[in-house]
């Protein structure tokens, strides 16, 4: 809704006459129009719910030759390459009615209840694959019926044009099964079941795990299981009364905890593996961190000939501080209104690739505080694994680190950055993509791409930061913003990243929030690509004064968002109204135009005017991110508060 008014009661809301920037339309602002990009054109939402639903979405994306294949805790949608819809169905219970068709159905599934959705796109076989965990009832409690739902694909150029499979003679989409998830570990009294899960692939087999939940309440920890298809040679997958038992096609590896049960074992999570290998090995990289003290150690396992003469070997690195526990802070639901949480949990590897005798793998961790402060921040870490040798060395090593950022105009005047979800990508080329979600106490969510390029010095991220987007929270969060999120490595072009994340979206075209702070309680997800930029290409950002603007110089704050300690200044007047500033391609630059309402007469900021558009801030009103893909003008634009 846009209303009329006085400009300094205007805050976030935008009129007709207002083009939509990176809040309404999702597009940030600089990206696409055929100019040199290191993003793939437009990102396009993807899927919503709303907060009052079951559970947060936690999306994972796959990326095939046709089809975008985005799967979230209850739902599934595909799309073609551009963003557009083909189909929908649930994938799990509490759905709303829009999702009518179930996907699971046949597969003698109660579905009474079901979390952790994942896809990958196994570029071997050019088929898509879905997991999903189901329980039994009362959730976490004997006796259960703990599963995993696997659903593969017809591949080849047999796109998924719905959601059928019959699971007899193999008809339909997908051929779809399920794996018994449970087990009952030596020396403990009950089962274990299934909660948050990885999959990975190998030319040969698929790879699904899940952290094991110990029934007993006994605290009876022993280790995860890793359930090991082989892909049939016929590419015609079978299966008995729903389950794919087959001793010859199916087995279990089971990953004992070594440490004493106070210390928390992480999932396994196996490798996406991408290229060739002498011999076909699956890698799984897992975490463990002590509860009290927090130091922390990386396992990495292998496990070769599983269906022969399976041998699992392990080795460990000691990897610091990596805190488990719950990390909590406040992100902005919109400019003036109250703030929400968004928390999260840390501990697990967010995902694991393998390509070229490499293992990648990445994970968050709770830095200590900045500057003797009180809090703590979220920090993005890293590591390649050289597995030419067993056991193998890292490396690279690498911390993506947001420290803190100064605002003079906001209350909160110190607040750690905190970057999220980090997955990484290795590419053909040899460069390495990495998505983040940033956010910090006042801001929005935001999302965003960098990475280094081959040649560049080991555990160093040389690439710029590009804004996938920025978006506000819109959402009080009713328990942990998720676990996860998902990446995918474009098999048509190998060097493009693909991934899909969680942020809020609040109603309407281009209003973030009405001027009473109201907000929409829904999930938003977003999805876009990006190309690590291969030269050190520039461009210019030419900041110009607006024509007989008063007062007779404002000073304009930016950043690269690289440099997070501090905004760096430049001062428009009468006598120099233009500046130009040089940042390499795929720099997200963010500027912020000053408050001059206590001006006398008061000036109310109306907008910021990019190219001849207009555009409102994203994450404040005075506030805007340009992708450096191109030259680019921005002005901003002041009128006399009177003006209605």
């Amino acid at each position: 809704m846009c209303r009329r008014g006085r400009v300094k009661r205007m805050r976030a809301s935008c009129c007709a006459r207002v083009a939509c920037g990176a809040i309404g339309a999702l597009v940030a602002v600089g990206g696409g129009g055929g100019a040199p990009s290191v993003l793939g054109g437009d990102p396009f939402w993807g899927m919503s719910k709303s907060t009052g639903q079951s559970a947060k979405l936690e999306p994972t994306v796959a990326v095939g030759q046709n089809r975008i294949v985005q799967v979230g805790n209850t739902r599934i949608i595909v799309y073609d390459r551009d963003g557009v819809e083909q189909w929908r169905a649930r994938l799990g219970v509490g759905e709303d009615s829009s999702f009518a068709t179930d996907f699971w159905d046949g597969l003698d599934s109660e579905l009474i209840g079901t979390t952790d959705a994942r896809v990958i796109y196994d570029q071997f076989t050019s088929r898509f694959i879905v997991t999903i965990l189901e329980w039994g009832v009362p959730q976490h409690q004997p006796p259960t019926k703990d599963r995993i739902l696997i659903a593969v694909s017809k591949g080849g150029t047999n796109d998924p044009v719905d959601a059928s499979g019959d699971y007899g003679s193999g008809s339909g989409s997908w051929y779809k099964f399920a794996v018994d998830a449970q087990r009952v570990p030596t020396g403990c009294q009950t089962e274990y079941g299934v909660d948050y899960p990885g999959l990975g692939c190998t030319a040969n087999w698929i790879a699904a795990t899940s952290r094991a939940v110990d029934y007993s309440g006994t605290e009876c920890f022993k280790g995860h299981a890793a359930h090991i298809l082989r892909k049939p040679p016929t590419g015609v997958w079978t299966y008995q009364s729903g389950y794919y038992s087959s001793a010859s096609n199916y087995v279990v590896a089971w990953i004992a905890n070594p440490y004493p049960e106070d210390e928390l074992l992480a999932l396994p999570m196996p490798a996406h593996v991408f290229g060739s290998q002498a011999t076909e090995t699956l890698y799984l990289a897992q975490l463990a961190a002590k509860n009290v003290s927090g130091q922390g150690k990386l396992r990495v396992h292998k496990i070769t000939d599983p269906f022969g003469s399976l041998a699992l070997t392990s080795a460990e690195f000691g990897v610091g501080a990596v805190n488990a526990d719950n990390q909590q802070f406040q992100s902005q639901l919109c400019p003036g209104a109250d703030f929400g949480d968004v928390s999260r949990s840390l501990g697990n590897v967010q995902n694991a690739v393998f390509r070229d005798s490499a293992l990648y793998l990445s994970y968050e961790h709770a830095a200590s505080a900045v500057g003797g402060g009180p809090t703590s921040r979220v920090v993005a870490r890293w590591h390649v694994l050289d597995t030419t040798n067993w056991p193998p060395s890292l490396s690279q090593t690498g911390v993506l680190d947001g420290g803190r950022i100064f605002k003079s105009d906001n209350p909160i005047a110190d607040r750690p950055i905190h970057f999220m979800y980090p997955m990484v990508m290795p590419c053909e080329d040899g460069s390495m993509g990495l998505f983040v979600t940033r956010v910090y106490s006042g801001s929005y969510v935001n999302l965003y791409f960098t990475g280094r390029r081959s040649g560049d010095p080991p555990s160093q991220l040389t690439a710029p930061m590009a804004l996938l987007q920025a978006a506000p929270a819109g959402v009080r969060v009713p328990s942990k913003w998720g676990e996860y999120e998902g990446i995918a490595l474009d098999p048509t072009d190998g060097n493009r990243v693909w991934a899909t994340a969680q942020l809020g979206r609040c109603a309407g075209a281009c209003v973030p929030c009405t001027e009473d702070g109201e907000y929409e309680e829904v999930y938003h997800t977003a999805i876009g690509s990006y190309k690590v930029p291969a030269s050190t290409t520039t461009y210019q950002l030419t900041l110009q004064r607006q024509s007989g603007q008063k007062p007779s110089s404002l000073t304009i704050k930016y950043t690269p968002p690289e440099i997070v300690s501090a905004y760096s200044d430049i001062t428009l007047s009468s006598s120099t109204p233009t500046a130009v500033l040089t940042f390499p391609l795929g720099t997200a630059v963010t500027l912020r135009a000053p408050d001059l309402e206590s001006l006398s007469p008061p000036w109310g900021f109306r907008h910021w005017l990019v190219d001849g558009v207009q555009v409102i801030g994203q994450d404040h009103p005075r506030q805007i991110t340009i992708n450096m893909s191109a030259n680019h003008t921005a002005v901003p634009v002041y009128l006399p508060s009177a003006y209605p």
